[in-house]
């Protein structure tokens, strides 16, 4: 769970410019990879602030085991406090 600062899909980007396909497929291709998954969230989907521009940077990923181990997690992306990325719990 962090900051990876790159985004999957271009949907978790609002504002400036758009994002390189070629970098949000080159994140997910590290993610299947690595065998991990988006764990989802609740909350506001942007985690991330500047200006007019707000992205999801800020996610949890796991890999099946893990998954299988916590099958009641959630994931929760909270308000903005002192930072301009939400805390992610």
């Amino acid at each position: 769970m962090g900051d990876f600062n790159e985004i999957l899909y271009s949907h978790e980007k609002e504002g400036g410019n758009p994002r390189p396909v070629r970098m949000m497929n080159d994140f997910g291709d590290c993610l299947v990879d690595c065998e991990l998954d988006d764990l989802g969230f609740s909350g506001d989907r942007f985690t991330w602030f500047r200006g007019d521009v707000r992205e999801r940077l800020d996610r949890a990923v796991a890999n099946a085991e893990w998954i299988n181990l916590f099958p009641g997690f959630s994931v929760i992306n909270e308000g903005h406090f002192r930072s301009d990325h939400r805390p992610v719990v």
